[in-house]
């Protein structure tokens, strides 16, 4: 049931994905023009006494900027895992983002569905309960015996299996919401290699970057393979306030 809220009566916890001014901006002013399309979504927070946001904050801020004295919602009931879920769902639909974000949302689902199944494997061929195993036994090695690339590669499959136990998912349906083996096994690379290490203020400002919004230059980033290199090349294009830097190269040299 669809109920009418105050904005500023709307905690704002942590997220999962990063806050565009300019988008919430926007869809201010197309709420106040047109009216609300799609209702945000909260749950009543027992602790802080107060309702807070599932899903929904750039339409959130977006009336607050404007002053709007209420805004559309649905209470959502559920645990923590369950509300992260919904706000990484909701968003993978979404086509106006980066891979850097992307990544964030593909990480989040990943997690929650090794969470959910708890080593469990009910139902799974014997194929994948190996493929499981074999990421199992991979991730408990030490750390730089399997390299970035074989470990985004394992984890891809099996959060691939892990999902497709979950959900029930055929390959189409998951390819076109891009979470194919293949989509999925960028997008941890990406996360494992420049989101993971880095402060959240570093990697938002990549994100804002003109390279930072290209997949392929991602790769390149992703593909340096000493940390402390590959933060030296992520100041350098985030600092590059006039645009010079035309790729990766250029941050290189």
């Amino acid at each position: 049931e669809v109920f009418r809220i105050n904005p500023a009566n709307v905690r704002v916890g942590e997220r999962i994905g990063l806050f565009w001014p300019e988008k919430a901006a926007a869809l201010g002013a197309l709420m106040q023009r047109d009216g609300q399309d799609v209702p945000i979504r909260v749950f009543w927070n027992e602790i802080a006494n107060s309702w807070q946001l599932i899903t929904g904050l750039h339409r959130l801020q977006g009336a607050r900027g404007l002053g709007l004295p209420w805004i559309d919602a649905i209470e959502a009931k559920g645990s923590a895992a369950d509300f992260r879920r919904m706000e990484a769902s909701e968003n993978l639909h979404r086509r106006d983002f980066g891979p850097l974000e992307r990544a964030m949302f593909i990480r989040a689902l990943a997690d929650d569905a090794e969470a959910r199944w708890s080593g469990e494997h009910e139902g799974l061929s014997a194929q994948q309960i190996g493929q499981v195993k074999r990421w199992e036994r991979e991730r408990a090695k030490a750390p730089g015996i399997v390299r970035p690339d074989q470990a985004a590669a394992m984890e891809s499959e099996y959060s691939a299996v892990t999902l497709s136990g979950l959900y029930g998912w055929q390959e189409e349906v998951a390819e076109s919401l891009g979470l194919s083996a293949r989509s999925i096994r960028r997008s941890l690379l990406i996360h494992r290699q420049l989101i993971a290490p880095f402060e959240p203020e570093m990697v938002e400002a990549l994100a804002r970057s003109d390279l930072g919004k290209k997949q392929a230059a991602l790769f390149e980033l992703a593909d340096i393979v000493d940390e402390t290199t590959r933060r030296l090349v992520i100041d350098t294009i985030v600092g590059d306030d006039v645009g010079e830097l035309k790729s990766v190269a250029d941050a290189m040299v």
